[in-house]
């Protein structure tokens, strides 16, 4: 998958799970891609990357990892492999 396949699959599951609807500004699809791929590539918890790098997302950190879960999960379950699987 590209990183545009990986953007949209995360905006399906934020999607599934009501983040896109919910009262506080929830990351979009292409900020989700970005925070996956640097915690991948950095191998950087995701609670020290928003803290640090993503601050304005800190507070929606359960969300953006719930939706990280899922889109590992279903990566498995395709049998594909983003750019970031394959730098590692």
């Amino acid at each position: 998958m590209d990183q545009s396949d990986a953007a949209d699959q995360m905006n399906l599951i934020r999607t599934e799970l009501h983040l896109s609807q919910s009262k506080r500004r929830f990351p979009r699809s292409r900020t989700l891609a970005t925070i996956y791929s640097r915690a991948v590539n950095s191998r950087t918890k995701l609670s020290d990357l928003l803290e640090t790098r993503f601050p304005w997302c800190w507070k929606e950190a359960e969300g953006i990892r719930e939706v990280f879960e899922q889109y590992t999960q279903r990566k498995r379950a395709q049998n594909v492999l983003d750019c970031d699987d394959l730098l590692l």
